[in-house]
């Protein structure tokens, strides 16, 4: 071989080998956080986004582009206050988390929030892989949840570790602490850190904590890639870079599927971290399997649903208020100037939003779209009391069970009784001062 050819070769393979050394790797990780119970969003103004039928479509989609996809969840997958309303839809909520194919998940206060034996069972049935290295059995004195997760995306070998954070006080606040105990010594968290550096390229911590712990477990332990934050403290979800590392929140009740694409160079060392959140907006397709669980939901509700039940949003929203409510056609011989100014009100139409949206039967929509939802004499369901439906005069005005015999005159409508379904969430535009001149009468 001449001399000239040798060094030709030489001259490609130093322009080739740098290429080979600086190739950039990607992986992806998707994560999501206190979906509590939540299987869609109510489609208010200002509640518009969150559904796991769109979360599984968006997750199956992406999953169908990208081959290495890590699936994540920050905890509160259950109702923060347990009732059999909440009993009865989440069975649904957890197999459609099973038919999503979570790779871990971290439990939060409000998934322990019935015990232990409750828990284990509802997941153990729906094949739900939970992790803790801090959540310990009193009884048993032992780990209850596997204390990491190892997996490899495309040759890259990542550990998440799972890093429930909860103290004394927390613990009594949720009944919980017969039953466990958290264990966050720093060094024994630190030896299995060391563990998995021994084992894996990149360490994500998934904690159920404060944003501001999450930040410190940054700063307490240097090998954390980055970190999964669960515990929900912000309506939207977020970035911080205030710790050594990122920290991420994917925000409420599934409004939002947060989506990482991590970058490594040959040696698997991160060099840059891009980060989305996608809206879980009713405009994305709906996901069939998923959608089928909502509507087998919305038919045990409907043949379930019994007068006077109680549903948990609607005793929050509707506590200090009335507990008896009447059909507008009682109201009519004593006030039909005010029925027929209410006829030509928002008020009036409020059910047939529901019936638009396919959602009649939601309980969560219920209440603020018919007349005493839960409470006695209210509405029930269309076929038993079609009278109850929208917002009718005895949702506002408050009247006891011997109106219009008793001496007492139906209540004025004031800024509380408003905001009873025109919260901050739901309505962020409404305004007392404005909105009362459109109906007031």
């Amino acid at each position: 071989m001449s001399i000239r050819k040798i060094i030709i070769i030489l001259f490609l393979i130093s322009f080739a080998f740098p290429l080979c050394v600086s190739a950039d790797k990607e992986i992806t990780v998707l994560f999501t956080s206190s979906t509590r119970n939540t299987f869609l969003a109510c489609g208010c103004p200002g509640n518009p986004f969150g559904g796991l039928s769109q979360r599984a479509f968006m997750v199956e989609k992406i999953r169908k582009e990208k081959d290495d996809v890590l699936l994540l969840d920050g905890g509160d997958i259950f109702p923060v206050q347990m009732s059999s309303f909440e009993k009865r839809k989440l069975p649904y909520i957890l197999q459609a988390y099973s038919i999503l194919h979570y790779d871990a998940v971290i439990p939060g206060e409000a998934d322990l929030g019935e015990g232990l034996e409750f828990l284990l069972k509802e997941i153990n049935e729906k094949n739900i892989p939970f992790i803790s290295t801090t959540i310990f059995s009193k009884r048993a004195d032992s780990l209850v949840f596997p204390p990491y997760l190892i997996k490899e995306l495309n040759n890259v070998k990542v550990a998440v570790i799972s890093l429930t954070l909860l103290d004394e006080e927390a613990l009594k606040s949720n009944g919980l602490s017969n039953e466990i105990r958290i264990n966050d010594n720093p060094s024994r968290i630190q030896q299995y850190i060391n563990y998995l550096k021994k084992r894996a390229d990149i360490i994500i911590a998934l904690s159920h904590s404060s944003i501001v712990e999450a930040i410190m477990l940054t700063r307490k332990f240097p090998e954390i890639s980055f970190v999964i934050e669960g515990h929900y403290e912000s309506d939207y979800p977020h970035r911080s870079d205030e710790g050594r590392v990122p920290v991420f929140n994917a925000g409420k009740e599934g409004e939002y599927l947060g989506r990482l694409l991590i970058h490594l160079d040959a040696k698997n060392k991160i060099t840059k971290i891009d980060d989305e959140f996608i809206a879980m907006s009713k405009l994305l397709p709906s996901h069939r399997k998923t959608e089928e669980l909502f509507l087998s939901y919305l038919d045990r509700v409907k043949k379930d649903t019994k007068e006077g039940e109680r549903i948990p949003e609607l005793e929050a929203y509707r506590q200090g208020l009335w507990n008896f409510y009447s059909s507008n056609d009682k109201c009519i011989d004593c006030h039909s100037d005010q029925y027929e100014q209410w006829i030509e009100t928002p008020h009036s139409r409020a059910f047939d939003a529901l019936v638009n949206a396919g959602r009649e039967y939601d309980p969560e929509c219920l209440y603020c779209h018919t007349t005493g939802y839960g409470r006695d004499g209210g509405f029930i369901n269309y076929e038993k009391t079609p009278e109850m439906i929208s917002v009718g005069c005895t949702s506002c005005h408050g009247v006891d069970k011997k109106h219009p015999n008793s001496n007492k005159e139906p209540m004025t409508v004031s800024q509380k009784i408003c905001i009873v379904c025109h919260t901050k969430d739901k309505d962020p535009a409404f305004s007392y001062e404005d909105f009362i001149l459109r109906i007031i009468h």
